[in-house]
């Protein structure tokens, strides 16, 4: 113990020198006596000069007063002599995930087609990927963000088998705009840099220019691609049965330009792959290195390893004979404790001397901490965004909702809609979506969500009505079969 004896904070161990300088003053002083001795008579010090008198009285001040200030300056230097075992670090990391959603995922080519193909890559990405938080984005004539930056990849993957290209509002393969969303999700989750990992089978063939001029400007996101198809193409099979043709009647067979992807993909650092060719695919893109940007700092964090404990706690216990001495000096351990209790109280933090409880619910917001966040904000709005970017939806619908009787507004009605879609509550997130149009007829986001809400509640009927038809069909079997025996009984 001895040997890792140590202070946390050796430069607080500078407060001694008052005390130095004190006692030695305080030894000079009581040496040579005031020079008023000299001029006094004998008989009148007493009542004239009462320092002696007032050390006689209370003899105990001057030491537990030194006593008091030594035992708070080795607090707030911090002694520690053992270590605490920390938790795992957890790095620091986004990624968005891009569908492609064009009808050319219906295409043949694979087995059965494409579109289904990449969700069973989907899936295993969102079930490998262990680190970071991941969003989720598909895109077919636009693109739409399904689920924002979150820690919970489950969600991700509840997500995914709901979708198809027919759910989509409007074809077509805008890559280019699927990208520029990538972007600005990643920068509202408050990342510089990030992966967006894209799973297609193409682009609009007028677009490649303008993919690589977002790619040459201001793009700082590593761009990884799987590409499904081939390129000698196949026919597209609709879900009624039919080949989808073009305005000639001709059978379309989309390519897939594996070439270009590949030079997008490697002009941003990141990686080329061609789903079918390997089983194991997905690896490189799951074990992509950490992007320079965002790992300096946070490795320092990693190799730091276990820290020091700070057992300043325990001088406490050296301050409280002094409120046994007399009820007078307590107020010396008052003075002790004001001094480092900040640095070791649970309830108490540097930072509620600095900052406000909404300026450190932003601050926790910002690094991800979204449930101290959504403990800490006043705002209902802001509350539902911690809420919703934890995961917890239903609380963040109670807190949108209150927000909106507060202060109805487009923002806490988007919001409310979203949360709704989270909790798959179709019927209602269109509402609140029409509500925040009403509010603010150009927030194209709320008009996209909106779109795929309806669409996803119109598949939930689609399949509500299908099981219960299934269901009758059984019914009718069960009937059928109890007469069929009656008949074979009479």
């Amino acid at each position: 113990m001895l040997a890792d004896f140590h202070f946390l904070r050796p430069f607080w161990l500078l407060a001694l020198i008052p005390i130095i300088v004190f006692c030695i003053l305080l030894y000079y002083y009581r040496k040579q006596q005031s020079p008023w001795h000299s001029f006094i008579a004998p008989h009148l010090q007493q009542a004239m000069l009462g320092g002696q008198a007032l050390v006689k009285k209370q003899p105990f001040a001057v030491p537990l007063l030194l006593l008091c200030w030594f035992i708070s300056v080795i607090a707030l230097a911090g002694p520690s002599w053992q270590k605490l075992p920390q938790p795992a670090f957890a790095l620091k990391k986004a990624t968005v995930l891009v569908l492609d959603m064009s009808m050319s995922m219906r295409a043949t080519d694979m087995t059965p087609d494409r579109l289904t193909q990449q969700r069973f890559l989907a899936l295993d990405f969102a079930k490998q990927l262990k680190e970071g938080e991941l969003g989720l984005i598909s895109f077919a004539g636009d693109a739409y963000v399904i689920s924002p930056l979150t820690p919970d990849h489950n969600n991700i993957r509840l997500l995914i088998p709901d979708l198809k290209p027919e759910i989509m509002p409007s074809q077509g393969s805008n890559l280019h705009v699927a990208l520029q969303e990538a972007d600005a999700l990643l920068k509202q989750g408050g990342y510089v840099q990030g992966d967006v990992i894209v799973f297609t089978d193409g682009f609009d063939s007028k677009s490649y220019k303008d993919l690589q001029n977002l790619l040459n400007n201001n793009w700082r996101h590593r761009l990884s691609i799987l590409g499904f198809g081939t390129t000698d193409g196949a026919p597209i099979k609709l879900e009624t049965g039919e080949l989808l043709k073009n305005a000639q009647g001709a059978v379309v067979l989309p390519k897939t330009p594996h070439a270009q992807l590949s030079i997008l993909a490697k002009r941003t650092g990141g990686i080329y792959e061609q789903a079918g060719l390997s089983s194991d695919v997905l690896d490189s893109f799951i074990n992509l290195p950490p992007l320079s940007s965002l790992d300096k700092s946070e490795t320092d964090k990693m190799i730091e390893g276990d820290k020091w404990q700070d057992n300043a706690i325990y001088l406490v216990w050296l301050l409280l004979p002094l409120l046994l001495i007399k009820k007078r000096y307590s107020h010396l351990l008052g003075l002790g404790l004001i001094f480092f209790l900040p640095f070791q109280s649970p309830a108490v933090e540097w930072r509620d001397l600095t900052q406000t409880k909404q300026q450190q619910a932003k601050d926790d917001y910002a690094q991800g901490n979204y449930d101290a966040a959504q403990q800490k904000f006043n705002n209902k709005l802001w509350q539902g965004n911690a809420a919703y970017r934890n995961g917890d939806f239903k609380a963040a619908e109670q807190a949108y909702k209150q927000a909106i009787e507060q202060t109805p507004s487009a923002d806490a009605f988007y919001n409310l809609g979203n949360s709704l879609v989270q909790q798959e509550k179709y019927n209602d997130a269109i509402n609140a979506y029409e509500q925040a149009l009403e509010i603010e007829p150009e927030l194209e986001a709320a008009k996209r969500n909106a779109g795929i809400a309806k669409a996803l509640a119109q598949q939930e009927t689609q399949q509500n009505s299908e099981k219960s038809q299934d269901k009758n069909n059984e019914n009718n079997k069960d009937k059928n079969a109890q007469n069929s025996d009656e008949n074979q009984e009479q």
